[in-house]
């Protein structure tokens, strides 16, 4: 979350991260996998994500909050990018394996950045995104920390008030998968019908954009409801016709 050295990441490289679910402490956490070529693809993916399984824990972090923190992974160089959700979706740690932040203090204040001409080609890159998650977060009473990460790097902390998860609890008392809205119901149920199937059917079928189309398909290969082929074509997959299944 400091400025890129030069060494970004390549446009045919996939660039991962990873994001990990804490249940309870007692537990080891569930993970899931984002991986992506395009730079802007992986972030708004990556933030799709979280914001995805830490509503469903019943979180309560803004949604914009949390992109605008994951778009800041840019500055990074996007190394090595991990987001652990832990209190039930209450509080969000964002951390990368950069350079760091050197003025903490100075990275909270609107119009303050280190966005390059490379960066503002992803984001907006105008010294906005830290300052504005800290308004989001404070406003539903939370805080915005920056702290330095072990061995390099950055941790942005995400928190909002909320119930704290006992150490006593129990694997029954685990969430379910993520929940889908109509859309995406919608949505897995026209893969089954057109599939294997793209997003630009999809967002005819659907009258949807075809970025949103896309994006909402992308968000569910993540959580593994869909597979895709080697010509990027999207087929139900065994645990996406389960969950319809049960749904329907």
């Amino acid at each position: 979350m400091s400025p890129p050295d030069g060494t970004s990441k390549s446009l045919d490289q996939p660039i991962r991260g990873s994001v990990a679910v804490y249940s309870n402490y007692l537990e080891a956490p569930s993970l899931y996998e984002v991986s992506r070529s395009d730079p802007r693809l992986f972030l708004s993916t990556l933030a799709d994500t979280v914001n995805s399984l830490a509503r469903e824990l019943g979180g309560g972090i803004p949604s914009e909050a949390v992109e605008e923190v994951v778009d800041n992974l840019i500055h990074a160089g996007l190394r090595e990018p991990t987001v652990s959700i832990l209190e039930l979706g209450n509080l969000v740690l964002v951390a990368d394996q950069g350079p760091g932040i050197s003025d903490k203090v100075r990275a909270r204040l609107p119009g303050f950045g280190t966005g390059t001409l490379d960066t503002r080609a992803v984001i907006r890159g105008v010294g906005a995104g830290l300052s504005r998650a800290g308004w989001l977060v404070e406003h539903r009473g939370g805080t915005l920390e920056i702290e330095d990460n072990l061995g390099g790097g950055t941790v942005v902390r995400l928190w909002v008030p909320g119930p704290v998860p006992q150490e006593t609890q129990t694997q029954d008392a685990r969430p379910s998968e993520p929940v889908l809205d109509d859309r995406q119901l919608r949505m897995l149920s026209l893969v089954v019908e057109l599939g294997p199937v793209g997003p630009t059917a999809l967002a005819k079928e659907m009258h949807l954009s075809a970025s949103t189309a896309y994006r909402d398909l992308e968000a569910l290969e993540v959580i593994g409801l869909v597979e895709s082929n080697s010509r990027g074509r999207r087929t139900i997959s065994a645990k996406g016709m389960s969950r319809l299944t049960t749904l329907l």
